[in-house]
């Protein structure tokens, strides 16, 4: 599962049923801190990055 601590700056996460594709154009304000520390979400779902009902992929 992709979340947003694994993304950096021109990573490319593609949907593989409908094979679109998604740059991450700037990362996580906080991907240098330990992800339990991270304030950008409150639950582990609204960190799941998904299309087609399916989660993401690193291409």
């Amino acid at each position: 599962m992709v979340q947003c601590h694994d993304l950096k700056e021109n990573d490319v996460l593609v949907c593989s049923r409908c094979k679109t594709e998604f740059k991450v154009l700037k990362q996580c304000k906080e991907a240098t801190s330990e992800e339990e520390d991270c304030s950008c979400h409150t639950d582990s779902e609204t960190c799941i990055f998904r299309c087609c009902g399916q989660e993401l992929e690193k291409k």
